[in-house]
């Protein structure tokens, strides 16, 4: 029996990620289990699902600082030695990339390690946030100006340097101007209590342009040509190793692409992503 851990991304949920997979799950083998399992946050709904699905919505982070996503790596190995061993890890978005940001750093610092998961499969994602303090490169600015990070390195480094000469052109810590409306509960908690310190949001985020480690097991990654993000997921795909990984684009955005075709073609990939694991092990 094969088992999948399947994490939903933020201002979703469980059962949220459940139902958006049901037409994909119902052409893969019964035998298959899928073990369906929320972020630890209570914040808002995406924008896009508000009206579409219940509540209560989960997410991993307010600010995906270096420490927060060491806490997370620790969230995850607990719940794989709680509920697992796992074959496979399918996310979406936010739940495909901190498992994937967890990966990269363990295969860097303990190659010789048996992976976590023999296959991912990642709908949509982005530059992952890096745990370590010297990997991948450095986007607190871009934390403390509410900007998504580009996927162009160029982009990142410009703006970095433009932001060291301009400490003082930053909105306020409690501005919610820019920052993911599904995040906009976590605020107040936050902030409450706190005086502003850089330290606290020191964040970097893997890129391939400056990260050598590749992920090594075999990859799905099923993009959204219309999605927002759809440049960083893209170089995403490229943190893992260019052999083993396979990358599905649709016309859609950041959602689980519903065209009948798209499906049929995803479950395919998906049963080839899930053999070659098997004929690697």
């Amino acid at each position: 029996m094969l088992r999948i851990l399947c994490i939903h991304g933020g201002g979703s949920s469980s059962e949220i990620f459940e139902s958006q997979t049901t037409a994909l799950r119902s052409l893969l083998p019964n035998s298959w289990e899928w073990v369906f399992h929320d972020a630890e946050l209570e914040c808002a709904p995406l924008p896009s699902i508000k009206n579409l699905y219940p509540g209560p919505y989960f997410t991993f982070f307010l600010v995906p600082s270096v420490s927060r996503m060491n806490e997370l790596h620790e969230w995850f190995l607990n719940l794989i030695e709680e509920e697992g061993p796992f074959d496979g890890l399918m996310g979406f978005s936010m739940g495909g990339y901190v498992p994937l940001s967890l990966m990269l750093k363990r295969q860097k610092h303990y190659p010789l390690m048996p992976p976590l998961f023999r296959f991912m499969v990642f709908w949509g994602g982005n530059l992952p946030w890096s745990a370590d303090q010297e990997e991948g490169i450095e986007v607190t600015d871009w934390i403390l100006a509410h900007r998504l990070v580009p996927p162009d390195i160029e982009d990142i480094r410009s703006f970095n340097a433009w932001a060291a000469e301009h400490p003082d052109d930053r909105p306020d810590p409690d501005d919610p101007t820019g920052i993911n409306p599904a995040l906009h509960p976590l605020i107040p908690g936050w902030l409450a209590g706190k005086v502003f310190d850089r330290r606290n949001y020191y964040t970097r985020v893997y890129h391939p342009d400056v990260t050598q480690t590749r992920l090594q097991i075999p990859t799905l990654h099923v993009l959204g040509k219309a999605d927002e993000v759809y440049g960083g997921s893209k170089r995403m795909a490229e943190l893992c190793n260019a052999k083993t990984r396979v990358v599905y684009e649709h016309k859609g955005g950041h959602d689980v692409p519903r065209d009948r075709t798209d499906i049929l073609r995803i479950k395919e990939l998906f049963e080839k992503t899930v053999a070659r694991s098997q004929q690697l092990a």
